[in-house]
């Protein structure tokens, strides 16, 4: 199984970029225009990432928190697997962060 880490994301301009995540308001991605706003204004964040893993009954269980403060996005890539040579996989994005701190 594997484990599960959820991101929340407040911008010092935009707030929280993050809000409504995977709720049935969401349907779509509104989260990477507001990544890419925030990329184009060098905006800061203050990202915290909830990492969960398999317990050991099963289901998921709570493991740690990291917290990233003033941190900026450097870079967003966008990878679209070939639906003729690759039609199993899904559509990823990446984030690159800089930040002051890290908890």
């Amino acid at each position: 199984m594997a484990s599960l880490i959820y991101m929340s994301v407040t911008g010092s301009k935009q707030g929280l970029i993050s809000s409504e995540c995977s709720t049935v308001a969401s349907i779509g991605n509104k989260a990477i225009p507001l990544f890419a706003q925030a990329l184009d204004d060098n905006e800061k964040l203050y990202c915290e990432f909830k990492f969960y893993r398999t317990a050991p009954i099963g289901g998921n269980e709570y493991c740690f928190l990291l917290r990233l403060k003033s941190a900026i996005i450097t870079d967003l890539r966008f990878f679209f697997p070939n639906s003729m040579t690759h039609n199993g996989m899904q559509p990823q994005e990446s984030a690159s962060l800089k930040y002051a701190t890290i908890e």
